[in-house]
């Protein structure tokens, strides 16, 4: 599995794309040093972890498969491990170098035409109507299904 170390600028986000069956390790070292790895399943490299058997703990994103490969090599890894986020599909996540972490943006789901907000719009002026009428149509999650000029004609 070959590894790849990622660096960035100081004060730097870097954007990253975790393939499925792949992992990112964040390495803390016994000196406190942090590293991020990207770790990839499709070719063979296991380098890093054999010289760097000065592992204080770990956090790790991604395939549980790749996981358990590592530790039939490395079985020196279990019990330093500090966290496990399990992903199954490409997942885009952003390494803060300057904090040694990483941010999973949380995905909004998606909306499909049937799963839009119906909204009536209630208004006794018909200018205001069709300003609303209008305003609102642009929103991909509403759909305006009608106007009316009172409460009474809304029932």
């Amino acid at each position: 599995m070959p590894i790849r170390r990622l660096k960035g600028e100081s004060n730097s986000a870097v954007d990253i794309c975790i393939e499925k069956g792949d992992g990112l390790f964040l390495v803390t070292t016994n000196e406190n040093k942090r590293e991020c790895l990207y770790l990839s399943q499709i070719l063979g490299s296991e380098d890093y972890f054999a010289n760097h058997q000065s592992i204080k703990s770990y956090k790790y994103i991604g395939s549980a498969g790749l996981m358990e490969k590592v530790f039939s090599f490395f079985p020196v890894l279990k019990g330093k491990q500090e966290r496990f986020i399990e992903i199954h599909e490409k997942t885009n996540v952003i390494y803060l170098r300057d904090e040694g972490r990483v941010r999973i943006p949380k995905k909004e789901p998606q909306q499909t035409l049937s799963e839009k907000k119906k909204v009536l719009v209630v208004d006794d002026s018909t200018t205001i109507q069709k300003l609303l009428r209008k305003i609102l149509s642009k929103s991909s999650k509403l759909e305006v299904v009608d106007a009316v000029g009172s409460a009474e004609e809304a029932k």
